[in-house]
This record gives C-alpha cells, sequence and structure tokens, in this order.
C-alpha cells in the first residue's frame, strides 16, 4: 500500500465509523442497521463502506450485507432513507474502541498530510543543491557557478515565463540554444533526483518562453 492509498483508506475508516457511531446513539444497541440513506450524505460510497467495515473485525465489529437486490427493489417503494442494507454487530465497549480509533487515524491521517506538504517543499542552498526532504535521497547538485544554476535563480527572481533570449543575458557568451538545451538537462536530472512525482521543474511554452513550474514551490536557504 502506498502513501497516498494509506491514506485514503485512513480517511475511510474516520468516514465508516461515523456512519456506524451515529446510527448506533440513534438506534441505541449493539446490533444496528446502516440505511443507503447514510451514504447519501457522507463522503464514502456503500462498496468501500463494506470494505473498510471488513477491515475493523480484529476489534471486534462484524458486518451482515443485505442482498442487494431486494435492498434495490426495497428502495425503491421505501426510499434510500428507509431502507436497510446492512447489519452492523458492536463490541460491548464500542464507543471507547470508536473513540480510540477515531484519534488514532485522525491523527494518522493529518501527519501523513503534514509530510506529504512537507516533502513537496523544495529547498535551494547557495552553492546548487535542490532538494526535499529527505535530503540524502531526494537532492540534486547543479553546482553553486554551474550555468543550470544560474538559470534557476533567474527563473526564481523573475516571474512568469521567461524568453531563452533574456536568460540568456545571465549566461554570458552561451547562446540561446545552449540555454533551451541546459533547461531540458535540468528537467529530465530533476526528475532522476527528486522523483517522478514532482513532474517537472521549468515549464516551456512555444511563443512564451520558460518558467518555474506553477505546482513548485522553493525555499532558498
Amino acid at each position: 500500500m502506498n502513501m497516498t492509498e494509506l491514506n485514503q483508506f485512513q480517511k475511510d475508516i474516520i468516514d465508516a465509523l461515523g456512519i456506524i457511531y451515529k446510527n448506533f446513539l440513534i438506534q441505541n444497541k449493539r446490533s444496528i442497521e446502516v440505511f443507503l440513506g447514510d451514504f447519501r450524505t457522507s463522503k464514502i460510497d456503500p462498496e468501500t463502506f463494506f470494505d473498510t467495515v471488513f477491515a475493523l473485525k480484529k476489534h471486534g465489529i462484524g458486518i451482515d450485507e443485505y442482498d442487494r437486490d431486494s435492498v434495490l427493489s426495497q428502495e425503491q417503494k421505501m426510499g434510500a432513507r428507509n431502507t436497510p442494507c446492512c447489519e452492523i454487530q458492536l463490541p460491548e465497549n464500542f464507543e471507547m474502541i470508536y473513540h480510540t480509533l477515531r484519534t488514532e487515524y485522525g491523527d494518522r491521517s493529518e501527519k501523513s498530510i503534514k509530510e506529504n506538504k512537507k516533502s513537496d517543499v523544495l529547498y535551494l542552498n547557495p552553492v546548487g543543491d535542490l532538494w526535499r526532504e529527505p535530503k540524502q535521497d531526494h537532492c540534486y547538485s547543479m553546482g553553486e557557478n554551474s550555468d543550470r544554476h544560474k538559470i534557476l535563480l533567474y527563473l526564481i527572481k523573475n516571474k512568469g515565463y521567461q524568453s531563452a533570449s533574456l536568460i540568456v543575458e545571465d549566461l554570458p557568451g552561451k547562446s540561446e540554444q545552449v540555454t533551451r538545451t541546459e533547461i531540458q538537462k535540468i528537467n529530465k536530472n530533476f526528475t532522476k533526483n527528486l522523483g517522478k512525482k514532482m513532474g517537472k521543474l521549468i515549464d516551456g511554452r512555444k511563443g512564451s518562453g520558460y518558467r518555474i513550474a506553477h505546482a513548485i514551490k522553493i525555499d532558498k536557504s
């Protein structure tokens, strides 16, 4: 399970627990029914809910899914709000389990979001090292006096698309074609060293020039 899948699973746990707890409070018993209408107002679909509740079996939470054809037939007659789709069996200490899991998975999800945001911030130091955390795994060293470092600094300083003819002014003795080639190499090495998930570092548009990709945030240290 990759990080994206893990974050989604944690969110599904929170959503499923919310549906179960709401019906537990309303029905006030250990064996409760969940209704199709619950999914109209939640952010989780029935299939995901069923799979998620099955994953809670180790906590003593059980589920019996009703016959789908019968459920759909009843929905046409009674409406989603009045159509139960499954029965959930809850342990005696369900309330304690609910609050524990809400805290556990809520904290995990928040921590994962913060870690993902942190990993997406790029850092550039004066000697031309461009990286994201952890630096030892994701660092592109351009060299302090390299043309690539100068190009990147120029694009950071000058917002929006910049033509090759403007960029080359910061590269004495170099041609516009060399500038374009260097930008291609920057993008190639950026992806190689910082990972494909980051996409391109520098966007190019015919007739407009080059800019730092809109989604990229660089913190100069």
